[in-house]
């Protein structure tokens, strides 16, 4: 009878054993899974910020070639207002000499020219 129950006390561990082998392959596997998984959520994040510092430089360099942009516009608009009022003066000047030459020739041309009847007198 101490055989027989030896025995059962064997089988029962051999079966404890067993089943600890498969939990401890199983928590394996699962380790290993988790493993897997944080290998990817690292390679995802080293992929998106690299994307991200990829674009981060895009927009910088878009910034600087807008700001490029502005300042040359700012310097065309600065030159444009500075070419008008350029050209206000000279049409300013141009407008008194033409109402001084008016005023000077205006009286002279009145004396030259020669008197026209008017219709109603020559009939």
């Amino acid at each position: 009878m101490a055989r027989a129950k030896a025995e059962r006390q064997v089988e029962a561990l051999q079966r404890a054993l067993s089943a600890e082998r498969q939990a401890t392959l199983a928590a394996g596997e699962q380790a290993q899974a988790l493993l897997n998984a944080a290998r990817d959520r690292e390679q995802a994040q080293a992929t998106f910020h690299a994307a991200a510092a990829a674009e981060l430089t895009l927009e910088r360099e878009r910034i600087a070639d807008l700001r490029a942009a502005l300042e040359a516009s700012a310097a065309d608009a600065a030159a444009a207002r500075a070419q008008i009022a350029t050209l206000q003066a000279s049409l300013d000047r141009l407008a008194t000499l033409a109402e001084l030459a008016t005023r000077k020739t205006t009286p002279a041309a009145r004396k030259r020219a020669p008197s026209t009847p008017s219709l109603a007198r020559t009939r």
